[in-house]
């Protein structure tokens, strides 16, 4: 994938995450994500250099959806400027 593919929205990402929806609120995929950004690993601290965060991985099954919301912490949403509100909290 170029660098310029990152931030395409195509069919791969969009069908993982509306099987995601599926099965989980939008705030769970808003902290998924913030999940993701906890991880030096997924974020570029690797060998390789290689951030390994799109959405399509992050989304793919429900092993890495559980791995990357435990990587969540209350208030990430802060600390990135995020706007959501947890109702579920």
């Amino acid at each position: 994938m170029s660098k310029s593919d990152a931030h395409v929205l195509d069919n791969k990402r969009l069908l993982a995450m509306a099987r995601s929806l599926a099965n989980h609120t939008l705030v769970e995929m808003q902290k998924v994500v913030l999940g993701c950004r906890n991880s030096k690993y997924h974020m570029g601290e690797n060998d390789s250099q290689t951030k390994y965060n799109d959405i399509e991985l992050i989304c793919r099954d429900e092993k890495h959806f559980t791995d990357f919301i435990r990587l969540y912490k209350p208030g990430d949403e802060r600390a990135y400027g995020e706007n959501f509100t947890d109702t579920n909290a």
